[in-house]
């Protein structure tokens, strides 16, 4: 018996993992309090990031403006912070996230690559 694959199984657990902080150490490698100081250099460089390009790297055309749909797995900043930290201090296969989100590979691709280009900004942006 197959089972058809449903958009978006779960969300991002940030708020959950913020109201326990051991939980929250233990997934990211930050405190609250530190993941918090990080978010603001993050925020900057997202809207930078996505202000020139799409989350596959692809330079932006045109006038039109970058929204965050409130209906993507990752519909918030902090989420998308949460999600690069967690995915990089637990080195996971790309299936789990594609499995946890129920997304297609492509996309779980672009997210680790896009993510990954916005925090590099924010860490030079902190530096």
């Amino acid at each position: 018996m197959e089972f058809a694959r449903k958009p978006y199984l779960c969300k991002m657990k940030y708020k959950e993992w913020q109201k326990r902080p051991a939980r929250f150490l233990s997934m990211t490698g930050y405190t609250v309090e530190n993941f918090e100081a990080w978010y603001s250099y993050f925020e900057e460089g997202h809207k930078d990031y996505f202000s020139k390009y799409r989350m596959t790297g692809d330079r932006r055309s045109g006038q039109r403006m970058y929204v965050m749909y409130s209906n993507t797995p990752l519909s918030d900043i902090r989420e998308r912070l949460a999600f690069m930290l967690c995915y990089l201090k637990n080195n996971p296969s790309q299936e789990m996230p594609v499995d946890m989100f129920g997304i297609e590979q492509r996309q779980c691709c672009e997210y680790i690559h896009g993510l990954h280009k916005i925090l590099d900004i924010a860490m030079e942006s902190a530096a």
